[in-house]
């Protein structure tokens, strides 16, 4: 039977769930027509049932709530992956985040990748959490004003939960490679390669992808990696930098060309991003040294703060990064971040005279950057920095 169900491109989910007789419950997932499906089924004596329609192994997310938005830590949902085949799924000690699919391989090599994170993962989440609520504070505080001491008692909390965190982050990165080395073709490495590209040296993330094979390439985990891994390209190491025309607080255009013949450090930051606020003073430090030596350097601070415009003008006084030059990325009408890969904020770019991208530096650990400048104007014959 299952074989004629895979043979059709069709789902068949039987379900059972307790205490939820006379609820609904709802599925959502990307149809073989890579259209969203939001599909509920009424819990009858502790039975549920859903049918779809799908060409591949697809994540799906199943809610107590009618909700648009999956949230990682509502514990009103849960996700499992699912294959065009006859499914049973029931519950662990009937916990809904504890979600138990037959049926599925994909599945079955996602619970191993969960079971495999176990101790971290659990570790981190509250942390994660925690984190997700000081920063919205952060950000919605950061829009008033007299609010500096507040911000700074915050940022002290996130810096210490950062800490707290960084370790278990490691532990979870190490787990997940190996895991890509151990399932190569996995749907699975490809959905999580997505999330872990960004932490992965360009050299190892390409033989991961290429690992994966034509079928899983060309899976929408697959696609969604080539579309990323293009972006990522166009702000590569060793690539010529994109030129581009920004707006700057005095409502002038600066260009990147403008700047060809010198040194160029991209700076991608947001006010509201307390990362970047921190590192500020420190590259502005960098930048008084490299002035102060006459380096041939320029500063272009480029923020995701179109839609807030006064906050980015009052964080650049705040943060007394004037002389720097500085440009707003608009998401709808001139991406900056997109055309450079940026995913994470803070991120630096680092352009030759030639235009050639030398340095890139991301989250806010700026040794490396600092080396790397040091060492070019050694080799110039400036004073080290």
């Amino acid at each position: 039977m299952n074989a004629q169900i895979a043979s059709k491109g069709v789902f068949l989910l039987n379900g059972t769930v307790e205490q939820m007789d006379g609820k609904y419950l709802y599925l959502s997932y990307f149809s073989a027509s890579e259209k969203i499906i939001m599909d509920s089924s009424l819990v009858t004596n502790g039975g549920f049932h859903f049918k779809g329609h799908i060409s591949q192994p697809v994540l799906a997310f199943l809610s107590k709530r009618n909700a648009k938005r999956w949230n990682a830590s509502d514990t009103n949902t849960t996700s499992f992956f699912i294959e065009p085949k006859l499914l049973t799924l029931r519950f662990t000690n009937n916990v809904f985040g504890l979600p138990d699919l037959t049926g599925s391989d994909t599945e079955n090599e996602h619970k191993e990748l969960k079971r495999l994170r176990g101790e971290a993962a659990s570790l981190l989440a509250p942390l994660n959490r925690q984190y997700e609520e000081l920063n919205y504070r952060y950000i919605v505080l950061s829009k008033l004003k007299d609010s500096s001491t507040l911000l700074d008692l915050i940022g002290d909390k996130m810096d210490s939960l950062k800490e707290q965190t960084a370790p278990l982050s490691q532990r979870l990165f190490t787990i997940d490679t190996i895991f890509f080395r151990n399932h190569p073709h996995s749907i699975v490495t490809a959905h999580e390669l997505t999330y872990t590209m960004n932490r992965l040296s360009p050299a190892l993330f390409y033989t991961f992808y290429e690992q994966l094979g034509a079928e899983v390439q060309n899976s929408r985990y697959g696609k969604n990696l080539q579309l990323k891994m293009n972006n990522w390209k166009s702000g590569a190491m060793y690539t010529i930098a994109s030129d581009f025309e920004a707006t700057n607080p005095v409502q002038k255009k600066i260009r990147l060309a403008d700047y060809k013949g010198e040194y160029v450090l991209l700076i991608f930051w947001a006010s509201w991003c307390k990362p970047c606020r921190k590192e500020n003073p420190e590259l502005d430090s960098l930048y008084q040294v490299l002035k102060r030596n006459k380096a041939n350097i320029a500063f272009i601070a480029i923020a995701d703060d179109a839609d807030s415009q006064d906050r980015w003008k009052e964080a650049i006084k705040r943060d007394k990064v004037e002389l720097w030059q500085h440009g707003l990325s608009d998401r709808y009408q001139n991406d900056i971040m997109v055309l450079y890969g940026v995913s994470i904020l803070p991120t630096k770019i680092l352009i030759d005279p030639k235009g050639m991208i030398i340095g890139r530096y991301e989250n806010d650990n700026n040794r490396a950057l600092i080396n790397d400048i040091s060492r070019i104007y050694d080799r110039s014959g400036n004073d080290s920095l």
